[in-house]
């Protein structure tokens, strides 16, 4: 294994996804509360979120969601404002999340491995928005060697066409590479492609109780102990 493939939300950043997405939601609606309806503004956003996830590849994700979002309001979704909001208040959602070193020592082993490592989380946020919920387990961007934000994507999860994005940008083949992830639909999804898995259950995602039949199923903790032993491999 050449290359390491990570997932961000469940994964690295321990959280309910669910209870997450309200809490951001929550803060969006209170943040723009003086310029869009709240009710209407959570429908934008989340119309424009599900656009994205059936995006095509005809134009980046970002562009997508601009797209849907300005069918709801007179308003550039890339403003200042909003990027400002990703700056600022987005910052509270850490309420919504676990927060331990776990994600911190994982990417430390890793790298001391010497693997290249992308950070492959879903791009449905812009960079500031993945950048600080990065920050939440104290990594940067340049901890990795790519990072997909909603700005550099054209695809979603579980889209088998978001991964081959991501194979292609960096130069790889599929059987040179690990995903490390915890949703079975999201991330799992490619071992269709050859590429080899490993599923983190401490926030577990299977939606519809599927076999796990992967290449390592563990918690995370139990991964940072094996990357420690030298005759362990991905």
């Amino acid at each position: 294994m050449k290359t390491v493939l990570l997932d961000l939300d469940g994964t690295l950043l321990k959280m309910d996804v669910e209870q997450f997405t309200r809490y951001y939601f929550g803060l969006l609606a209170n943040y723009f509360a003086d310029e869009f309806d709240p009710k209407t503004l959570v429908e934008a956003v989340t119309k424009g979120t599900y656009a994205m996830i059936k995006n095509d590849g005809t134009m980046s994700n970002a562009e997508r969601f601009a797209t849907v979002f300005r069918q709801y309001f007179d308003a550039d979704p890339e403003n200042d404002k909003f990027h400002e909001f990703y700056r600022t208040e987005f910052k509270k959602s850490i309420k919504a999340c676990m927060i331990d070193d776990d994600g911190r020592r994982l990417v430390d082993a890793l790298k001391a491995r010497g693997y290249r490592l992308i950070l492959a989380t879903n791009p449905l946020f812009p960079q500031e928005g993945t950048k600080q919920r990065m920050g939440f387990v104290n990594l940067k961007l340049d901890d990795f060697a790519m990072v997909t934000t909603y700005e550099n994507c054209c695809y979603c999860k579980p889209n088998i066409a978001y991964y081959q994005e991501i194979l292609a940008k960096i130069d790889e083949k599929p059987e040179n590479c690990v995903m490390i992830g915890n949703d079975v639909d999201e991330d799992m999804v490619v071992k269709q492609l050859g590429m080899k898995t490993v599923l983190l259950t401490d926030c577990l995602l299977n939606r519809h109780d599927k076999p796990l039949g992967f290449d390592h199923v563990m918690t995370i903790k139990e991964l940072i102990a094996k990357l420690e032993q030298t005759d362990f491999i991905l």
